[in-house]
């Protein structure tokens, strides 16, 4: 690493540590803009440094760059996610519900929409400049946000073959069978116990096409983990492990059980996991 690569590192640590402070802060308009340009910081360094082992510097700088696009794919889209209207069975109408809309005047339309097998949970408000209730038309379904699904579509591919490249990069800095089949063994132990957890929130939440990026992922994520290990370097094993750890606890957030502390853990095992990969693949 160089004297300007090193600059640009600690650049990245406090823009890191911003970037921890503000999802803390659940301030999401600034977290928008500090992740990205955390590990756009991360790739000047790597641009700038020279490592001792061939082919590794380029197969970085690629894993770098995907991260990079990964992340503007994850944290730019800031889109409101509406919720749709609660279905409700033919005659399941709450009395207490139907005795305030009385109070309204809109016991008609209560008894209209149960007749119909479904009950609008929000009533309608009427707009200030007409004076006239501002309902969408009788048979109209809300449009689902499906940009944001894209996007983490995006980011999922973009991250899938980062760990690809980082895979390269340490085949190419060159690894030991045995530490390798030991690598092997954590990466069975984390798929048996979260794996398949998450390939079922997968398959329950976007279909079949979902739950196959994901299964692909893990197998990237996966490959990337035994050969960090198989490295026998502390930082390369160490960086790898803690990326996968963000992964792990972002995914289980997603399609498994969502979790208050998810956010920050996930940023921090992230930054911390790249940096440590930066430097080790680099020395």
């Amino acid at each position: 690493m160089t004297a300007s690569g090193w600059e640009w590192l600690a650049v990245a640590c406090a823009l890191a540590v911003l970037d921890w402070i503000t999802v803390g802060l659940r301030a999401r308009w600034l977290e928008r803009w500090l992740k990205p340009t955390t590990l756009g910081c991360l790739v000047v360094a790597a641009l700038l440094g020279h490592p001792q082992h061939a082919g590794v510097h380029g197969w970085l700088v690629a894993a770098l760059l995907l991260g990079l696009l990964g992340d503007l794919a994850l944290v730019l889209p800031d889109e409101p996610v509406r919720q749709p209207a609660r279905l409700v069975p033919a005659g399941a109408a709450r009395l207490s519900d139907i005795g305030r809309t009385a109070d309204l005047g809109r016991t008609a339309d209560l008894g209209r929409a149960a007749d119909n097998g479904r009950v609008v949970d929000e009533l309608p408000v009427e707009d200030a400049g007409s004076g006239r209730p501002d309902r969408p038309p009788a048979g109209a379904h809300r449009p689902a946000p499906e940009s944001s699904e894209r996007y983490f579509l995006v980011g999922l591919l973009s991250f899938l073959l980062g760990h690809v490249c980082y895979a390269m990069a340490m085949l190419r800095f060159g690894v030991d069978p045995l530490a390798v089949g030991f690598g092997l063994i954590l990466v069975l132990l984390a798929i048996f116990a979260f794996g398949y957890r998450i390939i079922a929130g997968g398959q329950q939440a976007g279909g079949a096409l979902l739950s196959a990026g994901i299964t692909c992922y893990i197998v990237a994520l996966g490959s990337a983990v035994l050969l960090g290990v198989g490295t026998t370097r502390l930082l390369i094993a160490g960086g790898i492990l803690l990326f996968a750890a963000s992964d792990l606890v972002l995914a289980g957030d997603r399609f498994v059980r969502p979790r208050a502390f998810s956010a920050l853990t996930v940023i921090v095992l992230y930054h911390c996991g790249q940096g440590l990969l930066l430097i080790g693949l680099l020395r």
